[in-house]
């Protein structure tokens, strides 16, 4: 008896058979009279969607866990529950002490009231006392570095800043347990690293049980002791870090690895190879260039699932795959080059080699903002050493300064047309298209 209360007290989170079922509705309604309508003529049906089944583990105080699984698995179902945002359908979750859930950063502010105003909504729905947000207002905002425009309405802010200051306010004291849900993906690569920073000072404590989800394999495996997988719903497994990241890699054949963790090899047929990207049409336009780039590995997926090849290209993936064509060792995945510290590495190189220069200066390249056509074409031009080119008739919404360097792209036939619209973002498949033509 006095053993299982021992075990109890040291228990942060007890997950005991926990079932979350959804009911989805069988046909879509635009209204509520046609909602009502089925309900009174019993037209209303529904199916049942099992997001979690039957799940049970223990979390200890003090304990650093990984939850791990593909996209729609029930991994951040599993983290609401926890949290106590939904209720489960069956069993119960038992959590002692206070969350702090980072989730969805920004949930609850109203966008008409200023940063300040919002601070204080935001702290009271956390449970914070005025006087303690009073005591800590000015932490918050040195945090969140937003000093400047803690008095304009969260409207005009952008989305990065928004996460900055709802991450200050979750954060400003050191919670019982803490909850992160791809929290890291936000904001620019430099604040990223500045909220990592925080919370693993939480960790370093030993007094914060800690909850953590990424889809980067590396990062759960470098911050985390344990890890649980969840798939579709269900248990997989559930033991130290290292073991069941590399069971959760193996479900993906090859030599164990998968997404942004996985070597491409060279020795794997085009049709095995791009079979793992569920969204590149096979008969696309990009798809032999999206075999080079992911085979050479300038460019990968956000995971093994999505390569995205819509996706819009930010300026810090960019550089990175260009240093990396340039053969730059950089020792970090390419989905994880925006909010990582070797993205520096490349930067840096791109601007010893004025890869980045021009309308790119110092203070101007954001490395998380999507790069568009003229600035890829750009940075492949002054790799290239900035060569001379041919003047161009048509050069439509081209800028000025990238003219030299579409010109010098269409007569290479880095790109296949003169019409380019060069304002426009530059995509993955763009992308790797241009760098396939370039390296051929």
């Amino acid at each position: 008896m006095a053993t299982t209360e021992t075990t109890q007290k040291d228990s942060a989170i007890e997950v005991k058979d926990v079932t979350m079922i959804f009911n989805m509705a069988s046909e879509q309604l635009n209204n509520l009279k046609e909602y009502f309508i089925k309900i009174m003529r019993h037209e209303l049906f529904f199916k049942e969607f099992r997001a979690l089944k039957h799940i049970s583990f223990t979390v200890h105080r003090g304990e650093v866990v990984g939850l791990v699984g593909t996209n729609g698995s029930g991994k951040s179902t599993m983290l609401k529950i926890i949290a106590g945002v939904l209720e489960p359908s069956e069993g119960e979750c038992i959590v002692r002490g206070n969350i702090a859930p980072l989730i969805e950063l920004g949930a609850g502010f109203d966008m008409e009231l200023t940063a300040r105003e919002n601070i204080y909504l935001n702290g009271s729905l956390l449970g914070y006392t005025k006087s303690f947000i009073d005591e800590h207002f000015d932490e918050i905002v040195e945090f969140a570095e937003l000093r400047d425009f803690v008095d304009m309405p969260l409207k005009n802010y952008s989305s990065g800043m928004v996460a900055r200051i709802a991450f200050a306010i979750a954060t400003i004291t050191e919670p019982d347990i803490l909850i992160v849900d791809e929290t890291l993906s936000v904001g620019d690569v430099f604040f990223q690293e500045k909220c990592e920073r925080r919370i693993q000072h939480f960790i370093e404590s030993g007094d914060v049980t800690v909850l953590f989800v990424s889809h980067s394999m590396r990062q759960v495996e470098r911050i985390c002791q344990r890890a649980i997988w969840i798939e579709k719903g269900d248990m997989r497994m559930d033991g130290p870090v290292k073991e069941v990241c590399q069971a959760y890699r193996n479900q993906f054949g090859g030599d164990g690895a998968s997404g942004e963790d996985a070597p491409i090899s060279s020795a794997k047929p085009l049709p095995e190879l791009l079979a793992q990207y569920v969204d590149v049409d096979p008969e696309d336009w990009y798809l032999s260039a999206v075999e080079q780039a992911v085979r050479q590995r300038f460019m990968d997926g956000r995971d093994v699932n999505h390569f995205g090849p819509n996706d819009p290209f930010k300026r810090a993936q960019g550089v990175c795959a260009i240093a990396r064509a340039a053969g730059v060792s950089i020792d970090a995945p390419f989905s994880d080059a925006v909010a990582s510290l070797f993205c520096r590495k490349a930067i840096a190189w791109a601007r010893e080699h004025d890869v980045v220069g021009g309308n790119l200066p110092d203070e101007m390249f954001r490395p998380t903002d999507a790069a568009t056509r003229a600035e890829m074409i750009q940075m492949l031009f002054k790799w290239q050493g900035a060569p001379e080119a041919p003047a161009l008739d048509d050069w439509q919404d081209t800028p000025s300064w990238a003219q030299p360097a579409v010109a010098w792209a269409v007569s290479s036939g880095v790109v296949k047309t003169d019409a380019i619209r060069a304002n426009d973002v530059c995509t993955k498949a763009e992308a790797a298209a241009m760098l396939s033509r370039l390296v051929d």
